[in-house]
């Protein structure tokens, strides 16, 4: 464990149109953690599954992708629920949640879901170019409890008392924040960027990802 020296885990090509791991979680339904790996692909394959493993080495189905999702874009733990954030081929997607009573129920969002998270009381999720509100797993879904004024929100997260979405406007990308979903300001970030996902570390800092052409930078 230094870091420097990696194995191999993990291998799905099997169909051969999945092209890679996209989300990762650590989730404990009270038989002892294991971890979560959504795999898909950039396609129009349901390839979307989730596999977990109780000791990284040895792994097995949690979720197939029968109902359609070809990409498991993101996957997160709040509360007790392992929620996952899905694509599918017509473009809308899926938020599915897993726990011990709950064996992936899911919800239909109108279109790929990039990012959940809780902020208070309720839980919210990114939809192509708005947020929304998912009030309990199973319940409704609210209309849009705040558009973010952008062409694709990529990721969502809560960090000190603010909630954050990173998203495309055009050819201005910004980093959206608001204490309250239905009013939001705007910082701009260098052009041609995407902010993949957000993560607040231990240390106290919440890193911000950023995808530019020829270039990849971390800030916090």
């Amino acid at each position: 464990l230094d870091g420097i020296t990696w194995t191999q885990v993990f291998t799905a090509n099997s169909p051969a149109s999945i092209t890679g791991v996209y989300s990762m979680a650590v989730y404990d339904e009270g038989t002892g953690p294991a971890l979560y790996i959504g795999v898909g692909n950039t396609g129009g394959t349901a390839d979307g599954d989730v596999w977990r493993s109780f000791d990284g080495v040895t792994w097995e189905i949690s979720y197939d992708s029968a109902s359609g999702n070809n990409r498991i874009n993101i996957l997160t733990v709040i509360d007790d629920t392992l929620y996952a954030g899905t694509s599918r081929a017509s473009g809308s997607g899926e938020v599915m949640y897993y726990n011990s009573t709950n064996d992936w129920g899911s919800q239909v969002a109108t279109r790929e879901v990039n990012g959940i998270d809780k902020f208070g009381s309720e839980i919210y999720y990114v939809s192509r170019n708005a947020v929304f509100i998912l009030y309990s797993p199973g319940g409704s879904i609210s209309s849009i409890a705040g558009g973010v004024d952008g062409n694709l929100v990529h990721s969502l997260r809560t960090f000190s008392g603010k909630i954050y979405a990173g998203h495309n406007h055009a050819t201005i990308n910004r980093l959206a924040n608001s204490t309250d979903p239905t009013s939001w300001e705007y910082q701009n970030i260098p052009s041609s960027t995407t902010i993949p996902n957000m993560r607040e570390l231990s240390d106290g800092h919440l890193y911000l990802p950023i995808i530019q052409t020829n270039n990849a930078t971390l800030w916090r």
